[in-house]
């Protein structure tokens, strides 16, 4: 019931509040300014995120980095 809570309601409200507060300060800060919620520091989504990171490091036939972009991580090319 707790991760329902986060996923209906509390995660939809951050991210409507990030956008409103993006496009409140795009005329001093520019159009490309976007404003985005750290997920992946919320502790409550710590169980799907390591079950996401178990079930792709069990896949075989994808490489390092198919697996990264589905992980929504950038290429180990361009990080390096």
């Amino acid at each position: 019931a707790n991760l329902a809570f986060w996923r209906q309601t509390i995660l939809p409200l951050v991210s409507k509040t990030a956008d409103s507060l993006g496009a409140w300060l795009r005329p001093w800060f520019g159009e490309e300014l976007t404003i985005h919620p750290q997920l992946d520091e919320t502790p409550v989504l710590a169980a799907e995120r390591i079950a996401m990171w178990n079930s792709l490091q069990s896949i075989e036939f994808m490489s390092v980095d198919e697996k990264r972009a589905m992980a929504g991580l950038p290429s180990a090319e361009t990080q390096q």
